[in-house]
């Protein structure tokens, strides 16, 4: 009996559907991406000394990096395909704040950081000259928010991804549209709308703030998966293991987090077999749980000692660890609790 339901093939994307989640092929410039796939967030310019440290394994270790706007201004070439963001999110923060702007009858946002003000055809330019998967600029929704203001924000963001398509001008750089959403149909109406248009998929935005209300997570996936059919799917900012496990299972193609990094530096190793981080210093014994290279040449002393060459070993190991993670994900066995939770909201 086949383990798959269905094989479509796209130009840019190719999936394989399974009762549970995805495989998928994406096509980039720079080669191919299996998926699904976790995407480190990378920096550059010598802010973090963690990333100066691991930059030159990620080409063994992962299959791209996601970099802001701000630290690309400071990458040169890059051999693996590279996933630039929109800056989105940064209408969270308490010191940037969005502007209502018009282009004839077309409403549209642009976000003020500082000094700075960017808009979406500002934001595509610098893409175009370093991504190779770009993502539009979106208007942070908070939970919480009226309908109303919730509608009008997601409606800048549509607004917003479509004046991002009339301006690209780049054949081989990718563009995902950036959803806001707060519920299973406005996700699912936006990404209807997105792949109406033609572009070439959608992101996920705006699920950190909603981490304790995994009810709402799912809900806004499976809409987006509706709504999106056979685009590739990609969620901001997501380094849970276990919510991870859950958004491939969903249907979500790739995620991106620092979250592998940030915990080394708090000596925190990934543990495969209980699929989150743990202390390095709770486990006992000097042998390593694991069979990643760090790990076989490596013992639980040597990473313990307070040297950032041994955060750097312990981050290579989170990372690929996770990726492992991903690349397992539809065989993965899960609790029978979290199956249940797979099953209740696939339904």
């Amino acid at each position: 009996m086949a383990i798959y339901i269905v094989v479509r093939k796209m130009e840019k994307f190719v999936i394989e559907n399974f009762k549970n989640g995805r495989k998928g092929i994406l096509r980039t410039s720079k080669g191919d991406i299996h998926t699904p796939t976790f995407i480190p967030v990378h920096t550059f310019g010598r802010h973090f000394q963690i990333d100066e440290l691991i930059r030159n394994y990620l080409p063994r270790t992962s299959q791209g990096i996601m970099v802001s706007r701000f630290y690309a201004k400071e990458m040169k070439d890059f051999p693996l395909p590279v996933f630039m963001d929109s800056g989105g999110f940064a209408g969270a923060l308490k010191d940037t704040k969005f502007v209502v702007r018009k282009e004839g009858k077309l409403k549209y946002a642009s976000i003020i950081v500082g000094d700075e003000e960017i808009t979406p055809r500002s934001l595509i330019e610098e893409q175009e000259k370093k991504a190779d998967i770009a993502f539009t600029l979106d208007i942070f929704i908070p939970p919480g928010i009226s309908i109303e203001d919730a509608k009008f924000r997601q409606l800048l963001s549509l607004n917003n991804a479509l004046l991002a398509l009339e301006e690209k001008r780049s054949r081989k750089m990718l563009l995902f549209a950036s959803l806001q959403a707060w519920d299973r149909k406005s996700a699912s109406y936006f990404a209807s709308e997105v792949r109406e248009h033609g572009f070439d998929g959608i992101a996920l935005g705006g699920l950190i703030p909603r981490l304790g209300d995994l009810h709402t997570i799912r809900e806004i996936v499976l809409g987006a998966k509706e709504g999106a059919k056979d685009l590739p799917i990609h969620a901001f900012g997501i380094g849970s293991p276990k919510l991870l496990n859950m958004l491939f299972r969903l249907g979500v193609d790739s995620a991106d987090s620092a979250s592998f990094a940030r915990y080394a530096l708090e000596k925190k190793y990934y543990l495969p077999s209980a699929n989150e981080y743990i202390p390095l210093k709770m486990l006992t014994g000097k042998l390593l749980p694991c069979n990643c290279p760090v790990c076989r040449a490596n013992d639980v002393d040597y990473l313990l000692l307070d040297n950032p060459m041994q955060n750097m070993l312990i981050s290579l190991h989170n990372l690929m660890s996770i990726e492992n993670l991903a690349r397992a994900s539809l065989f993965f066995k899960l609790s029978n609790e979290e199956q249940k939770n797979i099953n209740e909201f696939s339904s």
